[in-house]
């Protein structure tokens, strides 16, 4: 569905006309709605790599590999989007080489940086927003780290139209039940249970569909395009 089928969709359950559910308050209740979904998906499907299809670039960054520099900040893509989690990082050497490196965590070397060896890098953690390299680069090179992001999708916007959610289409319905739910609980109407239980099924039946999908085949949740970063 596109963005006006859903919030016609929404008029349709909750019989609202113009004027009692603006379209700027439908698209803050869509993206509540999307919000939730998403996180249920990545959670509960072995999906964790999906990327919103409405972005027009691929979900890998690019950054300067800067000598004696070891924390890089990756709060943000180029479309201002959140990125939420490090999936890979590579380091590029001096001769166009790439080398993937390892990832660590605070809990597998409590002791990550401190001893500040120089050299070439091995190893990466990802934590508040920073990749924090070991060794510390020893020389610099542009666009020297890669890597691969999560990030959050795009948010519908009152001014949008044929903008449609970037997942299975046969579920879009769960955005309108979760507005529903959310204008009925704000107005105290009885009907806000009727539209959470919908939501829910919905949930579960995409769940359910997403996790007996044929795993050779592609699945609905792709990124593709060009690098973001």
């Amino acid at each position: 569905m596109i963005f006006t089928e859903l919030t016609t969709k929404i008029d349709d359950l909750l019989g609202t006309v113009e004027g009692q559910f603006s379209t700027a308050k439908k698209a803050r209740a869509l993206n509540s709605a999307y919000d939730y979904t998403i996180s249920i998906v990545r959670n509960q499907v072995n999906n964790s790599l999906w990327d919103d299809p409405n972005w027009n670039d691929l979900s890998i960054g690019y950054i300067d590999l800067v000598s004696g520099k070891a924390e890089y900040s990756v709060f943000k893509d180029t479309n201002n989007a959140s990125i939420t989690d490090i999936h890979s990082v590579s380091r590029q050497d001096g001769s166009g080489n790439w080398t993937k490196l390892t990832r660590s965590t605070i809990h597998e070397n409590g002791e990550f940086n401190e001893e500040e060896d120089t050299g070439d890098p091995y190893t990466y953690m990802y934590t508040g927003g920073y990749i924090m390299l070991q060794n510390i680069p020893s020389g610099s090179v542009t666009k020297g780290l890669k890597f691969f992001f999560s990030r959050t999708q795009r948010r519908f916007t009152a001014f949008d139209t044929i903008m449609e959610p970037g997942f299975n289409p046969l579920f879009h319905d769960i955005l309108a039940y979760h507005a529903a739910m959310e204008f009925a609980i704000e107005k105290g109407m009885n009907s806000a249970n009727s539209w959470k239980a919908l939501r829910d099924e919905r949930i579960q039946e995409l769940i359910r569909y997403e996790n007996t999908k044929n795993t050779d085949k592609p699945r609905v949740f792709t990124a593709k395009r060009q690098s973001a970063v």
